[in-house]
């Protein structure tokens, strides 16, 4: 029995010296370190401070402000966009001068009706006034706005008609090139049919120095539309068929109902004379895009 208490005094002592030291360490340890920043807790009636300082400056624009603003964004846009009327007609589309190639034959008769095309492609700048922020960088407010895929540009389209209850759209492949032609007439290069002259239209691969340019810099086309051919490939509505002419209506062709391509005219500041012509075709699937690749609206 006796011998029993004795261990069991000895087993408190432990207990009580051991509790001592984590103690001593424990205070050790809170004195060392930094203290815990407390989470304060506002009260009932106090504000949360804001998290984001210029959150403070913010404000909800007034019926007034924002009527103010969307007047300025409307007049920007007035600024930037110019349509050119286009009388309807019909006219032989395809390659009439023999330099082309398979897919621009065979040279058949098209009519379109009456209709409206943009006097340039758009610009950086209109691009800013319609979607509230640049696309390219470096931002150049008189080069058109390039790298953008089909779909893409697409919201650009719906955007600019919700702003201007308008019914703006791409125009169709048989548009641009009757427009591009002036009306249908037999002319390679918009603007003129003497390849000696291409530089005063056109920018193309002999003069560009490998660079987009403003727009509306060389002559315009006898419509007053400029830059049809070179500077920047537009994009144009229809899809792309390699032999869709052999089977293309002969009024207001729209293109075939679907394909994996999109069609694109003009050329650009990296093409040669034979890539600029009117009657010239090329594709990009819808979500691809190019340093050299814009567009142009119609109506």
């Amino acid at each position: 029995m006796k011998r029993t208490c004795a261990v069991l005094t000895v087993l408190l002592i432990i207990s009580f010296v051991a509790a001592g030291v984590y103690a001593a360490d424990a205070k050790e340890a809170q004195t060392a370190a930094p203290a815990a920043k407390e989470a304060v807790v506002p009260k009932k009636d106090e504000a949360v401070p804001a998290k984001d300082e210029a959150a403070k400056d913010r404000k909800k624009l007034t019926p007034a402000e924002i009527a103010a603003f969307k007047e300025k964004q409307l007049k920007d846009i007035d600024k930037q966009l110019r349509m050119v009327y286009v009388k309807g007609g019909c006219y032989e589309m395809g390659d009439f001068s023999g330099m082309g190639d398979d897919d621009e034959l065979p040279v058949h008769e098209v009519c379109v009706s009456d209709f409206y095309i943009a006097d340039s492609e758009v610009t950086q700048a209109l691009w800013l006034a319609v979607m509230g922020y640049q696309f390219n960088t470096p931002y150049d407010p008189d080069k058109p706005v390039v790298e953008m895929s089909f779909l893409f540009m697409s919201k650009f389209i719906v955007a600019l008609n919700k702003l201007q209850k308008r019914y703006y759209r791409l125009p169709s492949e048989a548009e641009w090139e009757y427009a591009a032609r002036e009306g249908g007439k037999k002319i390679k290069w918009a603007g003129t049919d003497d390849e000696n002259a291409i530089g005063d239209y056109a920018w193309v691969e002999e003069n560009s120095d490998s660079a987009l340019h403003h727009v509306k810099k060389k002559k315009p086309n006898s419509l007053g539309i400029y830059d049809m051919s070179g500077n920047a490939w537009e994009w144009v509505e229809d899809y792309f068929d390699f032999d869709y002419y052999k089977t293309s209506p002969r009024k207001q062709p729209l293109g075939p109902v679907t394909a994996l391509w999109r069609t694109l005219r003009g050329g650009s500041f990296l093409d040669d004379a034979i890539r600029t012509r009117t009657t010239y075709r090329y594709a990009l699937e819808s979500d691809k895009s190019m340093k050299n690749v814009g567009f142009r609206i119609a109506e």
